[in-house]
């Protein structure tokens, strides 16, 4: 009675941050189809506004309001961290999937996923915004390719640890009885991906997208924080947070908000990951 009892508290958290993280995209979904102000309207006679009935959080120091770009934030924050995340996931799975199956490419892939694990991200998520921003943006358009720079820079410096779960998943998996029995049979290497390992490693992968999604959502504050992220007229959250901190004595709604959003976000999709990994320990009963 005690084992069929236990696991519930530990699964609290799952659930209040699945239902938080359910409350946020319905916000950030539907709140700038139901709210009257546009994210982008230019309002001087109601600049630096208190929080009001016609502006719950107040404006901006151009009289925008705050809650729109609040919504709209969260929409390109949340955009920013499934797209690099999903790209981490390709590289990282590509990659492990090559060192597990291929022992004679395992020593390089490693090394290299080893040199990325030491390199520092954030300097080098610096430069790359420095040196390709303005070749981006002339490419495929302003918003479009700083959006495109932001996701490629996060996702090509997040694989490392998915690469790895995925390549000691996968060297498991191919001694395991029944890989050996398919390859018997003359399964082929695709089969073998598709059919058998790709669905064992199915859940360890949606643990690291869990983590990924929130790690590319502090990266992108990180960037907006030092000013090599969006600009002021695509407000994600990290800009929010930047653009508030000069008025955080007299206004500090400004930049505590966009600030509580990603902190929740990140809480919300932390213990998410941390209920999957707990689910599948108790599911093939390892300890956690």
């Amino acid at each position: 009675m005690d084992r069929r009892r236990s696991p519930r508290p530990r699964r609290a958290p799952a659930r209040a941050a699945r239902a938080t993280l359910g409350l946020i995209l319905l916000l950030v979904l539907l709140g700038p189809l139901l709210w009257p102000h546009a994210a982008d309207a230019v309002d001087f006679g109601q600049r630096n506004a208190a929080p009001s009935l016609a502006h719950p959080l107040g404006t901006d120091q151009l009289g925008r309001d705050l809650l729109a770009r609040l919504f709209e934030g969260g929409r390109l924050t949340l955009a920013v961290g499934g797209a690099a995340m999903a790209l981490s996931l390709l590289l990282g799975c590509a990659i492990g999937l090559a060192a597990g199956l291929f022992p004679r490419l395992d020593g390089l892939l490693m090394r290299l996923t080893d040199l990325f694990l030491s390199l520092p991200l954030l300097p080098i998520l610096l430069v790359a915004v420095m040196l390709f921003r303005d070749r981006l943006s002339g490419a495929f358009g302003h918003d479009v390719g700083l959006f495109l720079l932001v996701v490629l820079g996060i996702g090509f410096t997040s694989w490392m640890m998915t690469a790895r779960v995925v390549r000691g998943l996968t060297q498991t998996l191919m001694r395991r009885d029944f890989i050996i029995a398919a390859r018997v049979a003359g399964a082929s290497t695709g089969a073998l991906v598709t059919r058998h390992i790709l669905p064992h490693c199915a859940s360890a992968i949606l643990v690291s997208a869990t983590l990924g999604i929130a790690n590319a959502i502090l990266l992108e504050s990180a960037l907006s924080y030092l000013g090599l992220g969006f600009p002021a007229d695509m407000p994600s959250w990290g800009r929010m947070f930047t653009e508030g901190l000069p008025y955080l004595s007299d206004r500090p709604g400004r930049a505590l908000w966009p600030g509580a959003m990603i902190s929740l976000t990140v809480l919300a999709v932390s213990y998410l990951g941390d209920g999957l990994r707990d689910r599948i320990a108790d599911e093939i009963h390892l300890p956690r």
